[in-house]
């Protein structure tokens, strides 16, 4: 594992910190698919060999929830740097480039969309809206892309 990777919460805190994420802001978007999120965290926990899910990019997702959920436990913060930073900052170390991202649509837009609450949670507003411009960039641009794979209708008809 690498030098300046933050350490891992235990499960037990982690589900805490998931669940944190999911009360204060399940009602209101969607970050993650709960099922599928649920099942790659209790494999993660479960390897023996946890380096497997490191490049992917639940790994990711998982950095971010768990910031967003230590910003949301953690109102007072007494260092100088705001809860949740050093996996948010991981996070954002892992985050692979546009092309990457644009092969999984629906987790970028995920991640992309966490990483703009996170800024919001922590008042830093206009990198929170560069975030989200860029998530729907993102998904616009990967639609545009699979529906000019796809034969029109017209095609389909002639």
């Amino acid at each position: 594992m690498e030098t300046n990777a933050p350490v891992i919460p235990s499960i037990d805190y982690a589900i805490f910190l998931i669940n944190a994420v999911k009360f204060h802001c399940g009602q209101l978007v969607h970050l993650f698919d709960e099922e599928e999120f649920n099942a790659k965290l209790h494999a993660f926990y479960g390897n023996a060999e946890p380096n497997k899910l490191n490049d992917s990019l639940w790994y990711v997702q998982f950095l971010l929830i768990i910031a967003f959920g230590r910003t949301l436990v953690q109102r007072k913060h007494r260092e100088s740097k705001p809860p949740g930073a050093d996996f948010f900052v991981h996070a954002l170390q892992l985050l692979p480039d546009t092309n990457r991202l644009c092969r999984e649509p629906l987790i970028a837009a995920e991640i992309l969309c966490g990483i703009a609450l996170y800024l919001q949670a922590l008042d830093s507003r206009n990198a929170a809206h560069v975030t989200v411009r860029s998530s729907s960039c993102s998904v616009k641009l990967t639609t545009a892309e699979s529906s000019a794979d796809r034969p029109s209708n017209a095609d389909s008809l002639s």
